[in-house]
């Protein structure tokens, strides 16, 4: 399904907006509800691995300069 291709830092944003809409709504008198039903909708995002430089560029850099 087309969810299940959303990378979860997408699925946070997604869910950070529209649990702002819906709190919003909820305060303007827009919606009949009483509890936002995404309030409890988060999931942490993956850790992206550190970029490193190899130690070889890191020496050709320094001999150029």
């Amino acid at each position: 399904s087309e969810l299940e291709r959303v990378s979860k830092r997408s699925w946070n944003t997604y869910s950070s907006h529209l649990r702002t809409v819906y709190r919003y709504a909820m305060e303007h008198g827009l919606v009949e509800l009483k509890v936002n039903p995404l309030k409890e909708t988060r999931v942490i995002p993956t850790k992206r691995p550190k970029k490193t430089i190899n130690t070889d560029a890191i020496v050709r850099a320094r001999n150029w300069l």
